[in-house]
């Protein structure tokens, strides 16, 4: 016999939905900053980020689409991008 899941009182913060009510406000930005920064260790320190669907087209149908979540600025003026990425990405 198949048990019912019982109902979860976490959030998955991997989960698409769950990413963006957590850290995609602009209440949430020092929030995600401070994260980001710690999770660098050092090796960056971002200064600011924009949230937004910054969409790269692969360049073959294998590829795919990547969909961009957070577009960062570190100290020295440097942008970058940061992709939250659950599963397996062969070309990313």
């Amino acid at each position: 016999m198949l048990k019912t899941p019982k109902p979860s009182i976490f959030i998955d913060p991997f989960v698409d939905y769950a990413w963006k009510r957590l850290f995609a406000s602009e209440e949430s930005k020092p929030v995600l900053i401070g994260l980001l920064n710690l999770l660098f260790r050092g090796n960056k320190h971002i200064t600011t980020i924009e949230y937004g669907k910054t969409e790269y087209p692969g360049e073959n149908e294998e590829e795919g689409t990547a969909i961009f979540d957070v577009s960062c600025t570190d100290a020295d003026g440097s942008t970058f991008i940061i992709e939250v990425q659950r599963g397996y990405q062969e070309h990313l």
